[in-house]
């Protein structure tokens, strides 16, 4: 009886200390339940050979082995597409401290069909690897994932997890078609030329593998440096570029720098498809009695492919608009074209739809209602439009549930609310992880579905679910109108001496020459699919050409080189 007794404490003290419980987890999933407006199909992601692993609680968050710890998802993540195939990613076996490997699949999305998943799972190793981003070339698929160097918790309790710590670049390849491993290459620190990287805080830094081979990197260390490092790997692993930027600002008025500082790098940064680099900062200037920001204290540096900067945008006029209470700019989402910039102020928050000149496209607030905050928002793809969606709060609690999403677009000059899509008993959608618009007008929704158990608290069972809204609900199926289709520019002789042929496949208002600091040099104002551009008053060097379109959209960044 004693023995029995000693052993009951021995396992309530074991799930106290390390917070495991073992549970049956096919319980413990459920299908999400839509009362009204179903999506044409939906499919959650988990992985089936990892069920039994026990429950992991770290922060009132909870992973039973059977669903992911997807809560973490940057807002950088985002899949491949190739027509209608996706690409995605979905890091599991663990938590936000303890990431051992991902989901990788391929699903067709016009059915929610997985064609193939794949697994890698490193929890029998002694190192974390965490999927940076995910990359699609000559029908092969590539996870440029970060590793940790060797484990120094037996040297110092506790460090294995700590956030930041320095790690490596890895590759792993992958057949598109089958989802066979091809090849896995991993750069360890062999030698001192090894490029050091960091991984888990993605909002902090950034990874891009680029056609070449090498990677892209950048790390945002303005919050306690005043400085970001910029790195271009090679493909054996090895640091081939670096240089270390002190962001902009005004010196001849902010003669002391120590006056200066940053409180918020998170969501600053992000790749562009035609491979440029963004971020964005806020100084704030101390003048004896608080800290405030300024409107020539606020920008978004573009970087080209090479990190040469190519452009410097204001976001000064939003630090006026607000400057009663605003503290902070970061960007929510980013294209060739436009931005979707969050504008976080002391009790709320605002959401801008602006094009690269800053003119405001759309604008909303983060709740019109304490009940309704918005959790999507953004510009449609193809037929041009900006959505909203939000949740609404029900009185149980927890107060997320009974939940419906309410879905709008803004047609002329004002919000439309489409439908709204009820949920069951019990069952919520926590958070978009990503959206966008299909070549078919229907709406592509990554969001993390949970379901509430009293036994477990709110935040148990988070999985991650695809689904395809109809775009009929949305009145888009049929847009014909401001469609954007992706852009084909040619530049040609580049190099020249002089004269540079620019032809586009769709009509070009303008241009604006600029140096490498970004300064416009020549805005020239044209209505055509070619010009020919005469450089012939400037001297030798490198330039960068920005077409505009029809509709004040950047058309694309093209790099000029001139010689004599």
């Amino acid at each position: 009886m004693k023995s029995k007794i000693l052993v009951i404490i021995l396992l309530l003290l074991t799930t106290l200390v390390f917070g495991q419980i073992h549970r049956d987890p096919v319980v413990m999933y459920e299908p999400p339940e839509f009362l009204t407006h179903p999506p044409l199909w939906h499919h959650t992601i988990y992985d089936s050979t990892n069920i039994g692993y026990p429950i992991e609680s770290v922060q009132d968050r909870y992973t039973d082995g059977y669903n992911n710890i997807t809560y973490i998802r940057p807002r950088t993540w985002k899949p491949v597409f190739d027509g209608h195939y996706m690409y995605a990613f979905t890091t599991t076996f663990g938590t936000t401290r303890t990431i051992f490997g991902a989901i990788l699949y391929k699903m067709d999305i016009r059915t929610g069909e997985i064609l193939w998943q794949t697994v890698f799972d490193n929890r029998t190793l002694d190192r974390q690897e965490y999927v940076q981003t995910i990359e699609l070339k000559d029908n092969k698929v590539e996870l440029v994932t970060m590793k940790r160097f060797s484990d120094t918790s037996k040297d110092v309790p506790f460090t294995y997890n700590v956030f930041g710590a320095d790690s490596y670049v890895c590759v792993r390849t992958y057949d598109a078609s089958i989802g066979t491993l091809l090849e896995y290459n991993c750069w360890d620190k062999t030698d001192q030329y090894i490029a050091v990287v960091a991984p888990h805080s993605e909002e902090y830094r950034i990874i891009r593998k680029r056609d070449d081979g090498t990677f892209a990197y950048i790390d945002n260390r303005m919050l306690y440096d005043d400085y970001i490092d910029l790195k271009i790997i090679r493909p054996d692993g090895k640091t081939k570029f670096f240089r270390r930027d002190t962001m902009y600002y005004p010196k001849e008025k902010y003669i002391n720098f120590n006056y200066l500082s940053t409180s918020y790098t998170a969501h600053k940064m992000m790749f562009l498809d035609n491979g440029n680099a963004l971020v964005a900062y806020n100084y704030e200037y101390f003048d004896d009695i608080g800290r405030n920001l300024y409107p020539d204290l606020s920008y978004i540096q573009v970087y080209d492919q090479d990190f040469n900067p190519i452009q410097r945008i204001s976001t000064g006029k939003f630090v006026n608009m607000f400057k009663e209470d605003i503290y902070d700019i970061s960007i929510l989402h980013a294209d060739n074209q436009y931005f979707t910039l969050e504008i976080n102020r002391n009790d709320t928050k605002n959401y801008i739809i602006s094009d690269y000149d800053m003119n405001i496209i759309n604008m909303i607030d983060y709740a019109e209602d304490y009940f309704k905050p918005v959790i999507g928002y953004g510009m449609l793809e193809y037929t041009h439009k900006p959505y909203r969606i939000t949740k609404t709060y029900g009185k149980q609690i927890p107060n997320e549930i009974p939940q419906s999403l309410d879905y709008s677009i803004y047609e002329n000059n004002q919000w439309v609310h489409k439908f709204s899509q009820h949920l069951g008993d019990n069952h919520y959608l926590d958070e978009i992880k990503f959206l966008t618009e299909t070549p078919d007008h229907d709406i592509l929704m990554c969001v993390d579905h949970a379901v509430y158990d009293e036994d477990l608290k709110v935040a148990c069972n988070e999985t991650e679910m695809w689904m395809l809204i109809d775009g009929d609900l949305l009145g888009i199926k049929t847009a014909t109108e401001n469609i954007v289709k992706p852009s084909s520019v040619k530049v040609f002789p580049n190099p020249g001496s002089n004269w540079f042929m620019i032809e586009s496949d769709q009509r070009m208002k303008s241009l604006e020459v600029m140096d490498v600091f970004g300064v416009t040099r020549k805005p020239i104002h044209i209505d055509d699919f070619q010009y020919q551009l005469d450089l012939s008053s400037e001297s030798s060097g490198m330039y960068f050409v920005r077409i505009i379109g029809d509709y004040g959209q950047t058309i694309a960044i093209q790099k000029l080189i001139k010689k004599d």
